[in-house]
């Protein structure tokens, strides 16, 4: 099952977080909220397996905050 773990409100954020994870081996998936796929503003939600929810905390909490 895909948990979201990351929403943000434009996509170059949200391509940033997906490489951001990416870069430590998580397998990840980024969605658009919004009816425009490929809009520059609007919803992103970024999601993990299940079984990769708590490192990828781990990794946004200690690069991003």
């Amino acid at each position: 099952m895909w948990i979201v773990i990351f929403i943000t409100q434009n996509k170059e954020t949200a391509n940033n977080v997906t490489e951001l994870l990416r870069a430590t081996g998580l397998i990840v998936k980024m969605r658009s909220t919004s009816a425009r796929e490929n809009a520059a503003y609007g919803c992103y939600e970024i999601l993990l397996p299940e079984s990769e929810v708590e490192e990828g905390h781990r990794v946004l909490i200690s690069e991003l905050f």
